[in-house]
């Protein structure tokens, strides 16, 4: 990945077509999986992982134009025992960016709201983990990823509307 910063919160980053491939990503077909592992990486690289973003993704033949304007970084982990208490607590987080694993047994979310103050009350069913963005590093090697992005979207979709049938 080439990165050229812009400022301190923007950044232009070009990924090409070999770094793709690496990721089994064609610019032509990308799915909303390809795009979200493209922003990780590239948020990775520029070492603000777990940052919240906004992005500008331009598809070539054969390589991407992504432009990251970071936001605020702040990220939480909740732990579950079980799984009504997950939905329980999903329930509470809108469309906020997530990703669901599971480690050790339980299920963790991680939340990214845009500031401090948007984390809803999750912690009234979960156990927050006092943990540093990096955690997910930790959760990607050791445990397993269930929902990569927009876990709690996808949580309330589609067991939410199941009740209303």
């Amino acid at each position: 990945m080439e990165i050229q910063t812009i400022d301190g919160s923007r950044f232009a980053v070009m990924i090409r077509e070999n770094e793709l491939a690496s990721m089994h990503i064609s610019p032509s077909c990308m799915t909303e999986n390809d795009e979200y592992n493209v922003v990780r990486a590239a948020l990775l690289m520029i070492g603000k992982a777990g940052c919240r973003a906004e992005t500008i993704l331009y598809p070539g033949k054969k390589e991407l134009l992504l432009f990251i304007r970071i936001g605020e970084c702040v990220t939480y982990f909740f732990a579950f025992d079980g799984f009504e208490e997950l939905l329980a607590g999903a329930a509470m987080c809108g469309d906020m960016p997530s990703t669901l694993s599971e480690l050790e047994g339980r299920f963790v979310l991680e939340l990214r709201p845009m500031s401090a103050s948007e984390l809803p009350p999750v912690g009234e069913f979960g156990e927050r983990l006092d943990k540093p963005a990096e955690y997910a590093l930790y959760i990607a090697e050791h445990g397993r990823t269930l929902i990569e992005s927009n876990a709690v979207l996808k949580l309330v979709r589609v067991f939410f509307a199941r009740q209303k049938r």
